[in-house]
């Protein structure tokens, strides 16, 4: 990820290649179109050969329909497309997710007593909370507006 991530920092640099540019070209049409062309052709001459298979069996999840989670996932990498659909929606989300309350912060760390509900990938609420806080950053770096409650 760390290569790839330089890859498209070098696209990024090449854009604005000896340009006194505003730092803020993510809210400039061309630059931003600019950039996001050279992000998809580098990414298209980087794809691998060959036909795109499914990281898991889909036909097995699918057998078991009373296993919801299964379905989620089997319908999640049904195809690259969902896959990576799946993958842009969760991020956007994460971006936008507003700071949870206190409370459930607190529920959260109650479940991650149990290590059945967190297996090997670690407490579920600090991995939260990372997240949280560097969209935050995110969030601020770009531009965007805190997300806020909404008025009920």
């Amino acid at each position: 990820m760390k290569a790839l991530a330089h890859l498209i920092s070098a696209v990024a640099e090449q854009v604005h290649y000896r340009r006194s540019l505003s730092k803020e070209w993510h809210r400039d049409p061309f630059m931003y179109r600019a950039f996001k062309r050279g992000v998809i052709k580098l990414l298209d001459t980087l794809e691998p050969v060959g036909e795109a298979n499914p990281p898991f069996n889909i036909k097995g999840l699918r057998e078991r329909p009373e296993k919801k989670l299964w379905q989620a996932m089997a319908d999640q990498f049904e195809t690259p497309e969902a896959a990576g659909d799946f993958a842009a929606d969760y991020v956007l989300r994460e971006l936008y997710r507003l700071v949870p309350e206190r409370d459930k912060w607190a529920k959260l760390r109650e479940l991650d007593k149990d290590p059945e509900l967190h297996g090997a990938t670690g407490p579920i609420a600090d991995r939260m909370e990372e997240e949280f806080y560097a969209m935050s950053n995110v969030r601020r770096v770009l531009g965007i507006k805190e997300p806020k409650e909404p008025k009920s």
